[in-house]
């Protein structure tokens, strides 16, 4: 039972120890003497040039992800699904706030059984589609399918009765 209460203290003083030599390395005292002229600061951008893409860069990066879209719905018609998913996580890599490519990705893994995860990537989809009606619907048609498909009829229920407020 002594030698317990030994390693404790020998514990607690080395810690102590360790505490104490690392609040003194980090003291603000310095042995740096100034030359006592003064040091003008250069003025810099608030944001960085490189941190603003270029409107041409901007429509690149739309271009390359609508490209990718028609691709996996190619794909998909061609009941290539694992490709299709495939370019349409490549489109996300590239743009991960596109509600259609989110939305896509879900009626994708739907054909691929994959009935929990589309139903995720639907509701992912729905956050980022402030004013697309029309996906939001496609999307609650896909949770709803999703749900009843799962054996949750009250559950796609709920999502039928959605899609039903936002047609009004």
């Amino acid at each position: 039972m002594c030698i317990n209460k030994i390693c404790r203290q020998a514990v607690m003083l080395g810690t102590s120890f360790a505490f104490l030599l690392l609040l003194s390395a980090c003291s603000g005292s310095s042995s740096i003497k100034s030359s006592g002229t003064p040091v003008t600061e250069l003025e810099t951008p608030a944001v960085p040039a490189r941190a603003i893409p270029s409107p041409r860069a901007v429509r690149g990066r739309q271009t390359a992800v609508q490209h990718l879209i028609r691709s996996a719905q190619q794909k998909a018609q061609a009941g290539q699904f694992v490709t299709a998913a495939e370019l349409l996580e490549r489109g996300l890599r590239i743009d991960p706030y596109n509600a259609k490519l989110w939305g896509s990705l879900a009626g994708i893994r739907l054909k691929q059984k994959q009935f929990q995860l589309s139903e995720s990537l639907a509701h992912k989809s729905n956050s980022f589609a402030e004013g697309d009606q029309v996906l939001k619907l496609k999307n609650w048609g896909l949770i709803a399918e999703s749900r009843k498909l799962r054996g949750d009829k009250a559950g796609a229920d709920a999502a039928l009765q959605k899609v039903s407020g936002l047609m009004k």
